[in-house]
């Protein structure tokens, strides 16, 4: 009970080269078939690991290479019994390219996208920059924007991918100038990796997403675009920039404030909107996006 016969089929042969996804995307795939003689009760298993006892020839593994062609792998194997004893194995291939069909996925181009996302944001200062305050200085909470982010998708094949390297890299902003926007203004999005493997080759690259959302530094300097901002206010007030902070003290009924009020940068308390601080503070670190190769 067995495997008699392998034998290759060169009438089988096929191939073709497919461009998609805008024509940034190059793929090629290979057909090629098999004749395999067994015993009358010969299995499926059988079949599908099926060698030629005398010539060697095989059914091609999962994943294994075409010939000439490392980064096109086997995807399909399909075997149908033509006889009690004579089987026809057709195997299927398919991979990425480069910029021809003969190229390696590595060199594909980056392949580059735009888009925009919006939310709506809760508002402390108009776009002038202005706290929004009532008539009487008293924050005024509720009001919201919509605030629209571009957003840039980088899509490249590496030989290589480091998971620590990506945890660094999604809490942070850009220290470098990426695709025009100064630094500061571009944070992390997306940072998603797929592995291309071939387990009986060894031949392996990563499918890197790589998203990237950009904020206008609205009221604010570049560098400062991804800062958290809050208008500077509380319950303690310093009575001159060296003195400790005291409870505040309402101006009319000389009692403890029961709401906040306005802050200076250095503490002392604020009478004119016009003159309000706004705290920023700092929440991504800094590295350099054009380090990482797209």
């Amino acid at each position: 009970m067995g495997i008699v016969a392998v034998s290759y089929m060169w009438s089988k042969d096929t191939s073709t080269a497919t461009l998609s996804e805008n024509n940034q995307k190059l793929t090629v795939t290979f057909q090629e078939a098999y004749q395999v003689v067994t015993t009358h009760d010969a299995t499926y298993a059988q079949v599908y690991s099926a060698a030629d006892p005398t010539t060697g020839v095989r059914i091609p593994y999962r994943a294994e290479s075409f010939p000439g062609f490392n980064y096109v792998y086997a995807k399909s194997v399909t075997p149908v019994r033509v006889s009690p004893i004579l089987w026809m194995v057709t195997c299927d291939y398919e991979g990425e390219m480069g910029q021809t069909p003969i190229d390696s996925p590595l060199n594909k181009p980056t392949q580059i996208s735009w888009s925009d996302t919006a939310t709506m944001e809760e508002l402390d200062q108009d776009f002038d920059g202005g706290p929004l305050v009532n008539a009487n200085g008293e924050p005024i909470k509720g009001i919201k924007t919509e605030l629209v982010d571009d957003v840039l998708t980088l899509k490249r094949n590496f030989l290589t991918f480091s998971p620590y390297v990506r945890g660094m890299y999604r809490k942070a902003v850009n220290s470098d100038t990426f695709a025009e926007w100064p630094p500061g203004t571009a944070k992390v999005k997306q940072f998603d990796a797929t592995n291309v493997t071939d387990d009986s080759l060894g031949v392996a690259y990563w499918q890197v997403t790589f998203k990237v959302q950009f904020r206008y530094p609205y009221n604010t300097t570049p560098a400062k675009a991804w800062y958290s901002r809050t208008l500077h206010q509380g319950f303690y007030e310093r009575r001159t920039a060296a003195t400790n902070p005291t409870r505040a003290i309402d101006l009319i009924t000389k009692e403890p404030v029961v709401k906040p009020i306005m802050l200076a940068a250095n503490g002392t308390r604020v009478t004119d909107p016009a003159n309000a601080f706004f705290i920023e503070k700092k929440l991504y670190d800094s590295l350099p996006f054009n380090a990482l190769g797209f």
